[in-house]
Protein backbone atom coordinates (compact mmCIF):
# COMPACT_ATOMS: atom_id res chain seq x y z
CA UNK A 1 0.00 0.00 0.00
CA UNK A 2 2.88 2.38 0.75
CA UNK A 3 4.38 1.67 -2.68
CA UNK A 4 1.08 2.58 -4.31
CA UNK A 5 0.95 5.82 -2.33
CA UNK A 6 4.47 6.84 -3.32
CA UNK A 7 3.86 5.95 -6.96
CA UNK A 8 0.69 8.06 -7.12
CA UNK A 9 -1.66 5.22 -8.09
CA UNK A 10 -3.11 4.46 -4.66
CA UNK A 11 -6.58 5.36 -5.96
CA UNK A 12 -6.59 1.99 -7.74
CA UNK A 13 -6.74 0.24 -4.35
CA UNK A 14 -9.93 2.02 -3.30
CA UNK A 15 -13.41 1.47 -4.69
CA UNK A 16 -13.81 4.54 -6.88
CA UNK A 17 -15.85 5.87 -9.76
CA UNK A 18 -13.61 3.88 -12.10
CA UNK A 19 -14.75 0.61 -10.54
CA UNK A 20 -18.40 1.64 -10.51
CA UNK A 21 -18.14 2.62 -14.16
CA UNK A 22 -16.69 -0.75 -15.13
CA UNK A 23 -19.36 -2.60 -13.15
CA UNK A 24 -22.06 -0.48 -14.84
CA UNK A 25 -20.57 -1.17 -18.29
CA UNK A 26 -20.48 -4.91 -17.62
CA UNK A 27 -24.07 -4.94 -16.33
CA UNK A 28 -25.24 -2.95 -19.35
CA UNK A 29 -23.73 -5.56 -21.69
CA UNK A 30 -24.97 -8.58 -19.74
CA UNK A 31 -28.53 -7.24 -19.46
CA UNK A 32 -28.73 -6.08 -23.08
CA UNK A 33 -31.14 -8.93 -24.07
CA UNK A 34 -33.78 -7.38 -21.79
CA UNK A 35 -34.18 -4.54 -24.28
CA UNK A 36 -35.77 -7.01 -26.72
CA UNK A 37 -38.82 -7.62 -24.52
CA UNK A 38 -41.76 -5.30 -23.85
CA UNK A 39 -40.77 -2.54 -21.44
CA UNK A 40 -37.35 -4.16 -21.40
CA UNK A 41 -35.42 -0.89 -21.38
CA UNK A 42 -37.20 0.22 -18.21
CA UNK A 43 -36.60 -3.13 -16.53
CA UNK A 44 -32.94 -3.13 -17.55
CA UNK A 45 -32.31 0.44 -16.32
CA UNK A 46 -34.02 -0.17 -12.97
CA UNK A 47 -32.16 -3.46 -12.52
CA UNK A 48 -28.77 -1.93 -13.38
CA UNK A 49 -29.27 0.98 -10.97
CA UNK A 50 -30.37 -1.39 -8.21
CA UNK A 51 -27.34 -3.66 -8.74
CA UNK A 52 -24.98 -0.66 -8.83
CA UNK A 53 -26.29 0.57 -5.48
CA UNK A 54 -26.06 -2.97 -4.10
CA UNK A 55 -22.40 -3.03 -5.18
CA UNK A 56 -21.80 0.35 -3.49
CA UNK A 57 -23.50 -0.90 -0.31
CA UNK A 58 -21.42 -4.09 -0.24
CA UNK A 59 -18.27 -1.94 -0.57
CA UNK A 60 -19.25 0.13 2.47
CA UNK A 61 -20.52 3.28 0.70
CA UNK A 62 -17.16 4.88 -0.23
CA UNK A 63 -17.52 8.55 -1.18
CA UNK A 64 -16.29 8.33 -4.76
CA UNK A 65 -18.49 5.29 -5.42
CA UNK A 66 -21.56 7.12 -4.09
CA UNK A 67 -20.79 10.06 -6.38
CA UNK A 68 -20.44 7.75 -9.39
CA UNK A 69 -23.61 5.81 -8.50
CA UNK A 70 -25.67 9.01 -8.26
CA UNK A 71 -24.32 10.25 -11.60
CA UNK A 72 -25.06 6.89 -13.23
CA UNK A 73 -28.59 6.91 -11.76
CA UNK A 74 -29.16 10.35 -13.28
CA UNK A 75 -27.88 9.02 -16.62
CA UNK A 76 -30.33 6.12 -16.57
CA UNK A 77 -33.17 8.46 -15.57
CA UNK A 78 -32.38 10.74 -18.52
CA UNK A 79 -32.51 7.72 -20.85
CA UNK A 80 -35.87 6.62 -19.49
CA UNK A 81 -37.38 10.11 -19.72
CA UNK A 82 -35.65 10.75 -23.09
CA UNK A 83 -34.07 13.95 -21.84
CA UNK A 84 -30.58 15.15 -22.73
CA UNK A 85 -27.98 14.06 -20.21
CA UNK A 86 -25.80 16.85 -18.84
CA UNK A 87 -22.63 15.83 -17.04
CA UNK A 88 -22.38 19.23 -15.38
CA UNK A 89 -25.91 18.94 -13.96
CA UNK A 90 -25.22 15.36 -12.93
CA UNK A 91 -22.14 16.42 -10.96
CA UNK A 92 -24.12 19.21 -9.29
CA UNK A 93 -26.90 16.78 -8.41
CA UNK A 94 -24.46 14.32 -6.87
CA UNK A 95 -22.77 17.04 -4.80
CA UNK A 96 -26.13 18.46 -3.64
CA UNK A 97 -27.52 15.07 -2.56
CA UNK A 98 -24.33 14.01 -0.76
CA UNK A 99 -23.93 17.32 1.07
CA UNK A 100 -27.63 17.40 1.95
CA UNK A 101 -27.27 14.09 3.78
CA UNK A 102 -23.92 14.98 5.39
CA UNK A 103 -22.65 18.57 5.02
CA UNK A 104 -19.35 17.74 6.77
CA UNK A 105 -18.47 15.59 3.77
CA UNK A 106 -17.34 18.81 2.07
CA UNK A 107 -14.22 18.78 4.26
CA UNK A 108 -13.39 15.11 3.68
CA UNK A 109 -10.38 14.33 1.50
CA UNK A 110 -12.11 11.58 -0.46
CA UNK A 111 -14.98 13.92 -1.38
CA UNK A 112 -12.64 16.66 -2.57
CA UNK A 113 -10.39 14.29 -4.56
CA UNK A 114 -13.36 12.59 -6.20
CA UNK A 115 -15.02 15.80 -7.35
CA UNK A 116 -11.77 17.48 -8.39
CA UNK A 117 -10.97 14.48 -10.58
CA UNK A 118 -14.40 14.27 -12.19
CA UNK A 119 -14.52 18.04 -12.77
CA UNK A 120 -11.13 17.83 -14.47
CA UNK A 121 -12.40 14.99 -16.66
CA UNK A 122 -15.52 16.89 -17.71
CA UNK A 123 -14.08 20.38 -18.21
CA UNK A 124 -10.51 19.60 -19.31
CA UNK A 125 -10.32 16.05 -20.65
CA UNK A 126 -13.41 16.27 -22.88
CA UNK A 127 -12.23 19.35 -24.86
CA UNK A 128 -8.69 17.98 -25.19
CA UNK A 129 -9.92 14.57 -26.37
CA UNK A 130 -11.78 16.34 -29.19
CA UNK A 131 -8.64 18.29 -30.14
CA UNK A 132 -6.34 15.25 -30.17
CA UNK A 133 -8.75 13.02 -32.07
CA UNK A 134 -7.24 10.02 -33.88
CA UNK A 135 -8.94 8.05 -36.64
CA UNK A 136 -7.50 4.75 -35.46
CA UNK A 137 -9.67 3.42 -32.64
CA UNK A 138 -6.78 1.66 -30.90
CA UNK A 139 -4.54 4.72 -31.08
CA UNK A 140 -7.42 6.95 -29.98
CA UNK A 141 -8.07 4.83 -26.88
CA UNK A 142 -4.36 4.83 -25.98
CA UNK A 143 -4.15 8.62 -26.36
CA UNK A 144 -7.33 9.06 -24.30
CA UNK A 145 -6.01 6.90 -21.45
CA UNK A 146 -2.71 8.80 -21.35
CA UNK A 147 -4.46 12.17 -21.53
CA UNK A 148 -6.98 11.18 -18.85
CA UNK A 149 -4.17 10.05 -16.55
CA UNK A 150 -2.15 13.25 -16.99
CA UNK A 151 -5.14 15.52 -16.38
CA UNK A 152 -6.31 13.66 -13.25
CA UNK A 153 -2.77 13.51 -11.84
CA UNK A 154 -2.16 17.23 -12.26
CA UNK A 155 -5.63 18.15 -10.98
CA UNK A 156 -5.29 16.19 -7.73
CA UNK A 157 -1.53 16.67 -7.14
CA UNK A 158 -1.81 19.90 -5.08
CA UNK A 159 -4.38 18.40 -2.69
CA UNK A 160 -2.42 15.15 -2.36
CA UNK A 161 0.77 17.06 -1.60
CA UNK A 162 -1.05 19.19 0.97
CA UNK A 163 -2.61 16.15 2.65
CA UNK A 164 0.15 13.54 2.50
CA UNK A 165 3.31 15.57 1.89
CA UNK A 166 4.20 13.55 -1.22
CA UNK A 167 4.61 14.55 -4.86
CA UNK A 168 4.81 11.51 -7.11
CA UNK A 169 7.15 11.78 -10.09
CA UNK A 170 6.07 8.52 -11.69
CA UNK A 171 2.29 8.74 -11.50
CA UNK A 172 1.95 10.08 -15.05
CA UNK A 173 4.01 7.14 -16.35
CA UNK A 174 2.51 4.43 -14.16
CA UNK A 175 -1.15 5.45 -14.22
CA UNK A 176 -1.97 4.56 -17.89
CA UNK A 177 -0.72 0.94 -17.74
CA UNK A 178 -2.09 0.60 -14.19
CA UNK A 179 -5.53 1.65 -15.44
CA UNK A 180 -5.41 -1.01 -18.14
CA UNK A 181 -4.38 -3.78 -15.73
CA UNK A 182 -6.97 -2.60 -13.19
CA UNK A 183 -9.70 -2.90 -15.80
CA UNK A 184 -8.55 -6.41 -16.69
CA UNK A 185 -8.46 -7.41 -13.01
CA UNK A 186 -11.92 -6.04 -12.17
CA UNK A 187 -13.69 -7.25 -15.32
CA UNK A 188 -12.08 -10.72 -15.11
CA UNK A 189 -13.04 -11.03 -11.44
CA UNK A 190 -16.64 -9.97 -12.06
CA UNK A 191 -17.03 -12.32 -15.04
CA UNK A 192 -15.56 -15.16 -12.97
CA UNK A 193 -18.44 -14.79 -10.49
CA UNK A 194 -21.01 -15.74 -13.14
CA UNK A 195 -18.92 -17.96 -15.41
CA UNK A 196 -18.84 -21.80 -15.32
CA UNK A 197 -16.24 -23.28 -12.99
CA UNK A 198 -13.48 -24.08 -15.56
CA UNK A 199 -13.75 -20.63 -17.14
CA UNK A 200 -13.98 -18.98 -13.71
CA UNK A 201 -10.66 -20.50 -12.70
CA UNK A 202 -9.04 -19.16 -15.88
CA UNK A 203 -10.47 -15.68 -15.29
CA UNK A 204 -9.35 -15.62 -11.66
CA UNK A 205 -5.86 -16.79 -12.75
CA UNK A 206 -5.70 -13.99 -15.33
CA UNK A 207 -6.76 -11.42 -12.71
CA UNK A 208 -4.20 -12.76 -10.23
CA UNK A 209 -1.45 -12.70 -12.87
CA UNK A 210 -2.22 -9.06 -13.81
CA UNK A 211 -2.33 -8.02 -10.15
CA UNK A 212 1.03 -9.69 -9.47
CA UNK A 213 2.69 -7.94 -12.44
CA UNK A 214 1.17 -4.61 -11.40
CA UNK A 215 2.43 -4.98 -7.83
CA UNK A 216 5.92 -5.97 -8.94
CA UNK A 217 6.23 -3.05 -11.37
CA UNK A 218 5.05 -0.48 -8.81
CA UNK A 219 7.32 -1.86 -6.07
CA UNK A 220 10.29 -1.78 -8.46
CA UNK A 221 9.47 1.78 -9.56
CA UNK A 222 9.57 3.21 -6.02
CA UNK A 223 12.26 0.92 -4.58
CA UNK A 224 15.10 3.32 -5.41
CA UNK A 225 13.42 6.29 -3.75
CA UNK A 226 13.57 8.36 -6.93
CA UNK A 227 9.91 8.11 -7.86
CA UNK A 228 8.62 10.65 -5.38
CA UNK A 229 9.51 13.81 -3.49
CA UNK A 230 8.49 14.40 0.11
CA UNK A 231 7.12 17.94 -0.02
CA UNK A 232 4.01 19.42 1.55
CA UNK A 233 2.54 22.60 0.11
CA UNK A 234 0.65 24.85 2.50
CA UNK A 235 -3.03 25.69 2.30
CA UNK A 236 -2.53 29.13 0.77
CA UNK A 237 -0.27 27.81 -1.99
CA UNK A 238 -2.75 25.06 -2.76
CA UNK A 239 -5.62 27.53 -3.04
CA UNK A 240 -3.55 29.77 -5.34
CA UNK A 241 -2.71 26.82 -7.59
CA UNK A 242 -6.37 25.81 -7.91
CA UNK A 243 -7.37 29.42 -8.46
CA UNK A 244 -4.86 29.68 -11.32
CA UNK A 245 -6.25 26.44 -12.78
CA UNK A 246 -9.80 27.80 -12.69
CA UNK A 247 -8.74 31.11 -14.27
CA UNK A 248 -6.88 29.31 -17.07
CA UNK A 249 -9.91 27.11 -17.63
CA UNK A 250 -12.23 30.11 -17.83
CA UNK A 251 -9.85 31.86 -20.22
CA UNK A 252 -9.82 28.74 -22.38
CA UNK A 253 -13.61 28.68 -22.54
CA UNK A 254 -13.62 32.41 -23.27
CA UNK A 255 -11.27 32.00 -26.23
CA UNK A 256 -13.34 29.10 -27.53
CA UNK A 257 -16.63 31.02 -27.27
CA UNK A 258 -17.62 33.09 -30.28
CA UNK A 259 -20.52 35.53 -29.75
CA UNK A 260 -23.40 35.34 -32.23
CA UNK A 261 -23.11 37.77 -35.10
CA UNK A 262 -25.72 40.50 -35.36
CA UNK A 263 -28.00 40.42 -38.34
CA UNK A 264 -27.26 43.00 -41.00
CA UNK A 265 -30.19 45.25 -41.75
Amino acid sequence: KQSYSYSGVSHLLAVSGLHVGMVAMLLTILLLPLSLVWRGNIIRSVLIVALIWLYVALCGYPTSAIRAAIMFSVLQLSHLTRNRYSQENSISTAAFIMLAFRPTMLFELSFCLSFIAVLAIVFVYKPFSAIFYCRSRVLRECVNIIMLSIICVYATAPLISNSFGIISLLSIILTPPALITAQIIIISSLLALIAPLPLARTLFSAAEWCADIQNRVIEWAVSGGYGYVEYRIDNNTMMIIYLVMVVLLLLGFGLKYTPPQEKME
